[in-house]
């Protein structure tokens, strides 16, 4: 059975947006209930827990954003090209990129799987004079093969 596979950027796939850091002089920004994840809790696998947490206040005062079960990340500085899928509600630092299907028709761990395939690619896209950086414009901009979903799911197990 031939399946057709399209191509569609990954900005029209998914949101994808960058995280933030509440300032770290104001302690009551921390240790709170939300996830906060940094590019030492990607593990190229899937995020259940993270070392550090933030406050409700510590999301509403910084660009961070709560990233929903299911989004891919991305480390975007320094370590370009780090992957992971969370498994918990978490917001992130700006050295990491939330990318949220838009629908049910793009499965986590194939996009998470093409993002591994790519880092080289993204790796060789960064910018930047002390450390190498993409950004959101770069990845919206990703061309990401897009087969069914049922193809996808199949691709992702092996």
């Amino acid at each position: 059975m031939k399946t057709s596979w399209t191509t569609e950027r990954l900005g029209v796939l998914c949101d994808v947006s960058s995280g933030g850091t509440p300032s770290r002089s104001r302690p009551e920004f921390y240790g709170g209930r939300i996830p906060w994840v940094k590019i030492s809790d990607l593990n190229q696998g899937r995020i259940t827990s993270t070392e550090e947490s933030i406050t409700e206040g510590g999301l509403d005062n910084c660009s961070a954003k709560l990233f929903p079960v299911g989004t891919v990340l991305l480390s975007i500085f320094a370590t370009i090209g780090r992957t992971a899928v969370l498994e918990i509600e978490a917001a992130t630092n700006q050295a990491i990129v939330g990318i949220t299907p838009k629908n049910a028709r793009v499965d986590s761990v194939y996009l998470k799987q093409f993002l591994d395939a790519s880092a080289e690619e993204l790796v060789a896209q960064g910018r930047g004079v002390a450390q190498s950086n993409i950004n959101t414009s770069i990845l919206k901009s990703l061309e990401v093969p897009f087969p069914p979903l049922e193809e996808q799911k199949r691709i992702a197990v092996i």
